[in-house]
């Protein structure tokens, strides 16, 4: 019985050993930051500041820092989001607390108002072509000023979703 446990065992490990492919993995980790910009003065925005909305800029910046590679089966390593493949950024969406015109009510998505990245930027920025600057400038005035606080989501890969608040702004029509 020992004998038969001990070849199971040995038969287990180097079919284990051998059936997975070694392989190394470096771990892409991503960071960003964002604010909000008076596109003529360049001035950064803070909560309860007032600006006319076509001078609106929302400015992203990105950081990209490979840590760190790792030497494993593949197996071992799948389940983790990280080491699947890098960061891809799939989609921007811009949303407001408050109505913005009579056709963007409040929640709704502002991306038509803004000047959104086409899909040769999303291409470029997710092959690591040293894209770390985004600007978003709004190109459209709000119907009456009001105040509002922009939610800016970035989706990501392996269902990662990152969102961020925005100063509370008051935007002049």
């Amino acid at each position: 019985m020992k004998n038969s446990l001990l070849i199971a065992f040995l038969l287990i490990v180097i079919c284990y050993f051998s059936s997975c492919q070694r392989r190394t993995f470096c771990i892409l980790f991503s960071d960003y930051s964002m604010q909000v910009l008076d596109r003529i003065s360049s001035n950064m925005l803070s909560h309860n500041d007032s600006v006319k909305s076509d001078r609106l800029v929302i400015d992203l910046k990105f950081e990209f820092v490979r840590t760190k590679c790792i030497e494993g089966r593949h197996t071992d390593l799948e389940n983790d989001i990280y080491n699947q493949r890098d960061d891809t950024l799939i989609n921007i969406t811009i949303i407001s607390n408050a109505d913005f015109d009579s056709v963007h009510q409040s929640g709704t998505v502002l991306n038509d108002l803004f000047l959104m990245p086409d899909t040769s930027w999303f291409r470029k920025f997710n092959a690591g072509q040293n894209i770390t600057d985004l600007s978003l400038p709004l190109l459209q005035r709000t119907d009456s000023s009001r105040l509002h606080t922009l939610e800016v989501i970035l989706e990501w890969n392996h269902n990662v979703t990152m969102k961020k608040a925005l100063p509370t702004l008051k935007l002049l029509n």
